[in-house]
């Protein structure tokens, strides 16, 4: 008798003697039909299509199981070539994919195990590379690649399969994926995510030393595959994908000092930024913005680059040719380098001690000598002193000779003018003018070029974004107030009449059936985008209905006031007590934290809208200097202006949980209490999830 195996459970660690002799002997019953109210070919055809589906959500969800427990530990990866080739292999990572990114459920696998899974295997398949280069000392060929790395020259070759696919019919990029069965359509999201991958391996550079970078580079980024990643950057008409494909090239440049593109790419790129250049008087989509910093930082990458090596004429030409107010920002670029070196080696750029004759006048520009003799005075916290010297300083104010001119010249050091600022008096006094002079030249480059740079990114998001974040604190407040009230100014809505009113029922505020923030939020988060940019000194009326008041500015002021009581209270949900305040321990026990929203769920859009109103108030505030009492701690505050969030701004709302990581850390493996203290290189990251 013949028996169907397709539904056996097969053990893979016995041999097949053993697999034979666990077969079941009895047949499958076979079922009868009996439904009345179908037809027998009906209700095979139902029967068939609920087996096929059973089977396929069980295969679904073995794989899953299977590749959850793989990626977990990469040193006991089961043999792919159980699965089949690695043609099939990369269609089941493909499938997988689609799952992940179209079709689970938020409550269903949140972990992307696609990722996982290549990750793992990439990471053993470049570690054999490696160990082949080592022992063989010699270039390795793609049939090596092939037989040592099959899943990386795989990837690989889909990559080139699905972009040649986009090349011949570009409208293809523009496909949507309806379901499993068009997964053999180019993906252009599948192949960004695996060349982030790639990235991503190769660039983590606490996990593999400089020299297997510069090794592996070549393999993982062959030209052939850099050339087609240029193409589909060509080809693609959204700018979210081009800056995929830039910052992947920026990492590439930055991973390995040996990286190097085509000159006609690189041509093309000095082209591109000349006709794309950041420009603050034009205006432009925030991705655009976006993407004209992604060009700026390439190109900045690129430049950089060429320092250090021969380049042709034609590629010399074209960096020379580059906007003049680029070249302005590569030198201050290296004012920060020279001013951020704890070292004192870097030196500050000849242009910019040249340029004092322009910006502070024949009478008191500085030179190349000055500046090394006042340097070596100098570190950051005697920096920000002088800085706060200068920010108090009324003549500043007024004009910068009578402030310069004003300030003691002799080589001794003056401990009676600076008598409130101790790190300025062991340094010689002239050592402290000229210092004053860079800060404020620096400033004054600053305010020229600061406009062409988008703040609006995050870390990480741009090179001269981050580095101009960094030295923040040597911008003189002069120098910010006129760069902020020109971006009030800029974004400024006219004034007029027509100010909304909105109309506050206390008896349903003070019996929490809709607090005074609820009322205000369902009357103007439509129009609070337009109508908080106004230059009206009050952007609503406040009504209290059956109180018949007569709004001329008190009333505003108290719907204002209760408004913030309601945001920091129990009433609403978008803000719980801190951890110190909950427990009654610690200091700012007063202080409200954003409430935790499970990871895995997305955060409902009422509630979503309800922050961005919060927002929309503060910018509201700080245009009109209005007061608003919201009890945020220092931690959330520096979120929001994207300052580091150190240990201390945890332990400042959290006093328990640190006390307890304290001990556990002051434990070794015996039990015993240890004597080093804990460490406070800790981040966001660490704290938990409130």
């Amino acid at each position: 008798e013949q028996f169907d195996l397709t539904y056996q459970l097969f053990d893979l660690n016995q041999s097949n003697t053993q697999e034979k002799t666990n077969i079941q002997t009895n047949q499958l019953k076979k079922t009868e039909y009996n439904h009345r109210d179908l037809t027998e070919e009906k209700y095979h055809e139902c029967r068939l299509a609920c087996e096929y589906g059973l089977i396929s959500i069980y295969a679904h969800y073995t794989i899953l199981n299977i590749l959850r427990v793989w990626s977990y530990d990469g040193s006991s990866l089961f043999p792919l070539e159980k699965f089949g080739d690695c043609t099939f292999i990369v269609k089941l990572l493909r499938l997988l994919d689609y799952h992940y990114r179209y079709t689970r459920l938020h409550t269903d696998e949140t972990i992307d195990r696609m990722s996982l899974l290549i990750n793992s295997i990439l990471k053993i398949e470049l570690n054999e590379l490696i160990k082949y280069c080592r022992i063989k000392d010699n270039r390795i060929s793609y049939d090596i690649l092939q037989s040592k790395a099959q899943l990386l020259y795989h990837l690989q070759k889909d990559i080139m399969i699905q972009s040649m696919k986009f090349f011949i019919d570009p409208s293809l990029l523009n496909s949507k994926y309806n379901n499993e069965y068009e997964v053999e359509k180019p993906n252009f999201n599948f192949i960004l995510k695996l060349v982030h991958l790639f990235v991503k391996l190769i660039s983590e550079k606490s996990t593999i030393k400089q020299a297997d970078i510069d090794l592996l580079i070549p393999l993982v980024f062959p030209e052939s595959l850099i050339n087609v990643l240029f193409n589909l950057f060509l080809i693609n008409p959204k700018h979210e994908n081009k800056i995929i494909i830039l910052r992947l090239f920026s990492t590439l440049i930055q991973t390995n000092n040996h990286f190097n593109l085509s000159t006609t790419i690189q041509q093309f790129f000095f082209h591109l930024f000349t006709e794309l250049q950041p420009n603050s008087t034009s205006t432009t989509t925030q991705i655009m913005r976006t993407f004209q910093m992604a060009i700026m930082d390439f190109v900045f990458l690129l430049t950089e680059k060429q320092k250090s090596q021969s380049v042709s004429i034609d590629l010399a030409n074209q960096i020379f040719a580059l906007p003049q107010s680029f070249h302005d920002l590569l030198i201050i670029f290296d004012v920060i380098n020279a001013l951020t070196d704890k070292n004192k080696q870097t030196l500050f750029p000849e242009l910019f001690i040249i340029q004092s004759i322009i910006l502070l006048g024949e009478n008191h520009q500085f030179t190349s000598v000055d500046i090394e003799q006042s340097n070596k005075h100098f570190d950051t916290k005697s920096d920000l002193q002088l800085i706060h010297f200068m920010n108090n300083n009324q003549l500043l104010k007024i004009s910068f000779i009578e402030f310069i001119s004003s300030l003691p010249t002799e080589p001794t050091p003056n401990t009676l003018y600076y008598k409130t600022y101790p790190s300025l008096w062991h340094i010689p006094a002239i050592c402290i003018q000229i210092r004053a002079k860079l800060i404020y030249q620096f400033n004054l480059l600053v305010e020229q070029l600061v406009s062409f740079i988008d703040f609006s990114l995050f870390p990480g998001q741009s090179i001269f974004t981050d580095k101009i974040q960094k030295v923040k604190s040597y911008i003189l407040y002069e120098t910010k107030s006129k760069l902020f009230n020109t971006a009030v100014t800029l974004s400024i809505e006219e004034a007029n009449t027509d100010i909304p009113t909105v109309n506050f029922d206390t008896v349903q505020a003070n019996t929490n059936k809709r607090t005074m923030f609820q009322q205000a939020y369902e009357q103007l988060h439509t129009i609070a985008h337009i109508t908080f940019r106004k230059e009206n000194d009050q952007v609503w009326r406040a009504q209290y209905l059956a109180m018949h008041s007569t709004d001329q500015g008190g009333p505003f002021r108290d719907s204002v006031t209760c408004i913030c009581a309601d945001i920091c209270s129990t009433q609403l949900s978008l803000f719980i007590l801190c951890p110190n305040g909950r427990t009654n321990s610690g200091f700012n026990d007063d202080r409200w934290i954003p409430k935790a929203y499970p990871p895995n769920e997305p955060l409902p859009n009422r509630i979503r809208k309800q922050y961005q109103f919060i927002g929309q108030l503060m910018g509201m505030a700080i245009r009109r200097k209005h007061y608003l009492n919201l009890k945020f701690p220092n931690l959330l505050w520096k979120q929001l202006v994207r300052e580091q969030i150190t240990a201390a701004d945890i332990e400042n709302i959290d006093i328990q949980s640190f006390t307890m990581i304290n001990e556990m850390e002051n434990i070794d493996g015996d039990g015993n209490m240890n004597d080093d203290p804990m460490p406070t290189n800790l981040d966001s990251d660490s704290a938990t999830e409130e």
